[in-house]
């Protein structure tokens, strides 16, 4: 099998090095630049177009995430409950999605805004009506 080979930006001995080692048939060369030509054929690609595709895919969750928030109904729990319920919900939202919280506990007007805080993440509104408080957090 003929390789042809690309030395832009190679130092001679470097150049040299590894032409000599293709001429005495070494199979450390040999399997290297067999692999690199495989993974090439195989993906089709090329180098970038899996990082494309996961671009892709991340963006596609983003605008999933952004364009149905989530509901927490936490309406009845006590203090801690609401904020554990939260915190789950956040590790398993993707950046940039969206959480509407409604709860009753009134400490929680205080304890969802300081996790959003320490998580880094963001709060985006805080509304209450008579007895019921809405969150709206953002995962960041």
């Amino acid at each position: 099998m003929l390789y042809q080979l690309s030395y832009s930006g190679v130092s001679e001995p470097v150049r040299a090095a590894t032409e000599g080692l293709i001429r005495r048939g070494s199979g450390l060369v040999q399997g290297l630049l067999e692999r690199t030509v495989d993974k090439g054929e195989r993906s089709g690609t090329g180098r970038h177009g899996t990082a494309r595709a996961r671009t892709a895919a991340m963006d596609e969750e983003r605008a999933m995430a952004e364009a149905a928030p989530e509901t927490l109904d936490l309406r009845g729990l006590k203090c801690p409950l609401p904020v554990l319920h939260v915190r789950r919900a956040l590790g398993r939202l993707p950046p940039g999605g969206v959480i509407l919280v409604r709860c009753t506990d009134p400490l929680a007007s205080l304890d969802i805004p300081n996790l959003v805080r320490e998580t880094g993440d963001m709060l985006v509104g805080a509304a209450r009506d008579g007895r019921e408080s809405q969150f709206t957090v953002r995962k960041t």
